[in-house]
């Protein structure tokens, strides 16, 4: 994403506003060289030269806004494992770029079984690489042990396809007190 500039000036561009600055200008001036007997009719031209630059104005925001959504959807992604491996007793996944992802965040590790969604692990995002690959340490297994046999297996690529990583935890996990109180 470009500065807030040179995303006005991209969309000026794209709106056409060179087109609109120059009607509205040469608008607004032709009551200059008007004889004096049309100073009348002139408070028309003001009109109409200051509503071609509102609507240059509105069209450039307009503009800009899309673009913006269409930048924000682009980027929120839910990254798939690239690799999973074992390091010295830690189990890492390295998953796809995704920017709903930050240093040190806390992640929770979800197995798709086709009909649920169901919470197999908790991790920690340790380092995002220059390219953008995420590298997440698992801090909790939990449910069943062969989601993490399959997860860390040679053969398991659709497995793998299965797992979903998202950049949230559940409620129970950050507060296991608080299930019980209710």
């Amino acid at each position: 994403m470009n500065s807030f500039w040179q995303e006005t000036y991209n969309s000026f561009r794209n709106t056409y506003g060179f087109l609109f600055a120059a009607i509205a200008l040469i608008v607004s001036l032709s009551p200059v060289f008007l004889p004096a007997g049309l100073i009348s009719q002139v408070d028309a031209r003001w009109l109409i030269g200051s509503v071609l630059i509102f609507v240059m104005f509105i069209s450039i925001f307009i503009d800009m806004s899309y673009r913006a959504l269409l930048e924000i959807k682009k980027n929120i992604e839910i990254p798939r494992i690239i690799v999973a491996r074992e390091n010295d007793g830690q189990r890492l996944l390295l998953l796809s770029p995704s920017n709903l992802f930050g240093i040190d965040s806390i992640v929770s590790i979800y197995h798709n079984d086709g009909d649920f969604e169901l919470l197999c692990g908790i991790g920690r995002v340790n380092t995002i690489q220059s390219k953008g690959n995420i590298q997440v340490l698992i801090v909790k297994e939990l449910g069943d042990k062969n989601i993490w046999k399959n997860i860390f297996g040679r053969e398991s690529k659709s497995f793998k396809e299965s797992i979903i990583v998202r950049p949230n935890i559940p409620y129970s996990y950050l507060l296991p007190e608080a299930d019980h109180a209710q």
